[in-house]
């Protein structure tokens, strides 16, 4: 799951982008509306992550009409339009920030597996 927050009071701007190996769904690729039952939402985006290889993976997205704007995905240099406006949370006295990160989930079975992120940017 990769994730972007922006923090800009009384709002928070999440956007979150998770390829789903195993589970519902899976394989496949979602995006995340808390708005919705679930939160993730199955986008039609074709390629799995093939293990042992190098991905590249490139998100666009942005505060449009003050909503979260999921724009396009880049994976291996096919782009996915997703075109997708969701409202942000509300968030109480936060201060104006911002967060990037990568989080990883396990299978029942915690098998092992390694992710490597190289050359993570944020352009503002």
């Amino acid at each position: 799951e990769f994730i972007m927050r922006k923090w800009q009071p009384p709002n928070l701007y999440e956007w979150r982008f998770q390829w789903r190996g195993i589970g519902e769904g899976a394989p496949g690729w979602f995006y995340w509306n808390p708005h919705t039952k679930g939160g993730w939402v199955a986008i039609d985006m074709k390629g799995p992550l093939s293990p042992g290889e190098w991905h590249m993976l490139e998100l666009d997205g942005r505060i449009k009409k003050s909503e979260v704007f999921y724009e396009n995905v880049t994976l291996d240099g096919a782009r996915y339009p997703i075109g997708v406006a969701v409202p942000p949370m509300k968030v109480g006295r936060e201060e104006d920030r911002m967060a990037i990160g990568v989080q990883l989930d396990g299978n029942g079975m915690a098998d092992a597996y390694d992710v490597v992120v190289d050359k993570v940017a944020f352009e503002n």
